[in-house]
């Protein structure tokens, strides 16, 4: 897994759409499209979150993500629907893609095979390269995702062999302008991290929460300003007596709004004798930032895994679910 996450920036550039897929993207859009659909569950489903952060405030149609069988009434054969399945047999995908096919969305699928691909004749396939962890696949499926997103909202797409060099360069600020991962790893040991993100943001500090749990097989929760503010924020006082520590994922491109609140945030979980961990980069843009403190939490949940000396590769109880799912409990 170190290995997988350490390749984080150079999977980035590992592989690109076929011209084809995108020439059917754009002809998508050109067409009309009154939405777009991203399906997608766990790793694969990150990918279109953060895609939908990224662009849902340039898109001119709604930009939604589905983790969930079937497809809401809204996404009709107007709509483009982008399933997304690492290995190609995620029941709850499969259930999204037939829903689309059914009703004739424009329908793009990005895959290493399996089930999906068997059953995608004549449909535009952008394929995966196969041997990743799943979880740890995010860069090169985002590096696929994305670009037909921007195709079907019409805009340039994504060089991500300029971005793959950026992200590289970005791993030498560990440890300077940001605390190593490890020395963050083991600050937070012995307690529940809680993270934090507004925006461009909030997918990261869920992918953050799911890092953990899967590769450090721990407890972690994510949480997005400002809505933290009007429910969870009143739970502060007890999050010393839990162990919890609260993990600001900031950005640059915040607003004077937001950095009011989390600077306000802050003060209100200090009062309660809980001292924030504030996360940032600077000097990136928006997409840049996304990846950047992806990969480095991403690393994170790597050294929190040898701290507490556990397999970060193996996910036995998510293999003992589908095995109790597939024999009917």
């Amino acid at each position: 897994m170190r290995a997988m996450v350490e390749a984080f920036p150079s999977l980035l550039s590992l592989t690109k759409p076929d011209p084809s897929i995108m020439t059917m993207a754009s002809q998508a859009f050109s067409s009309g499209l009154h939405g777009i659909c991203i399906a997608g569950m766990g790793g694969s489903a990150i990918a279109g979150q953060m895609a939908k952060a990224l662009l849902a405030q340039k898109a001119q149609v709604p930009l939604i993500t589905w983790r969930d069988y079937e497809l809401p009434r809204c996404v009709t054969k107007d709509w483009a629907v982008i399933c997304v399945s690492y290995s190609g047999n995620t029941e709850e995908t499969l259930s999204a893609f037939e829903t689309a096919k059914k009703v004739g969305s424009a329908l793009f699928i990005v895959t290493t095979g399996g089930a999906i691909l068997e059953q995608s004749k004549d449909l535009p396939v952008a394929l995966l390269p196969k041997g990743i962890q799943p979880r740890a696949a995010l860069p090169v499926i985002f590096s696929l995702a994305l670009p037909i997103v921007e195709a079907l909202i019409g805009i340039d797409s994504t060089d991500f062999s300029k971005l793959s060099v950026v992200l590289e360069g970005l791993v030498k600020r560990w440890g300077n302008e940001i605390m190593s991962p490890r020395n963050l790893a083991e600050r937070i040991s012995s307690l529940v991290p809680l993270f934090i993100g507004s925006g461009h943001m909030v997918p990261v500090s869920y992918r953050a929460k799911c890092q953990i749990n899967e590769n450090a097989k721990t407890v972690a929760f994510s949480a997005e300003l400002p809505e933290a503010n009007h429910n969870e924020v009143e739970a502060s006082h007890t999050y010393k007596e839990y162990g919890i520590v609260p993990i600001f994922l900031r950005s640059t491109h915040e607003s004077k709004k937001m950095s009011a609140r989390f600077e306000a945030t802050d003060a209100v979980y200090r009062q309660s004798d809980c001292a924030p961990v504030h996360v940032r980069l600077s000097g990136l843009s928006e997409l840049e930032e996304t990846l950047a403190i992806a990969h480095y939490l991403d690393m994170l949940s790597v050294d929190a895994a040898d701290i507490r000396e556990v397999d970060s590769v193996r996910v036995d109880k998510i293999a003992e679910l589908k095995r109790r799912l597939a024999e009917g409990f």
